[in-house]
């Protein structure tokens, strides 16, 4: 009697114990992947054209990667654009100033930002 006792509550130890390392070995995939999936930004860089564009390069590193880019003169946002594929910006000039670029990077929910250095730029005007 109780042999037969023993070998159904052996039987749903191992069952429940094997449940639960299913469930460990998804989070642990799962967390593979975010980890995956991680955004990083490598290099944000700019440069002026003579006084009359300025073009920003991005490398990045991450899956499916969408970038946005906010234009600052003198401090201040004057551009915002939405998120693309596109790892690089141009942007004409038509004042003289001080200029950076904020540079937004994103796969899924994972983000990353950096600013370029700031350029002078003098247009004739």
């Amino acid at each position: 009697m109780k042999a037969k006792l023993l070998v159904p509550v052996v039987a749903g130890l191992l069952l429940f114990s094997g449940c639960s390392n299913d469930s460990n070995d998804k989070a642990s995939a799962d967390k593979q992947v975010e980890q995956n999936n991680q955004v990083k930004i490598e290099e944000a860089s700019i440069n002026n054209f003579g006084n009359k564009r300025l073009e920003v390069e991005v490398k990045a590193t991450g899956d499916n990667l969408k970038y946005a880019y906010y234009v600052h003169k003198d401090g201040k946002v004057i551009k915002k654009t939405s998120y693309s594929t596109d790892s690089s910006f141009k942007y004409p000039l038509e004042k003289s100033g001080k200029y950076a670029v904020r540079v937004f990077v994103k796969s899924g929910d994972n983000k990353s930002t950096k600013s370029t250095d700031a350029v002078s730029v003098t247009v004739a005007e």
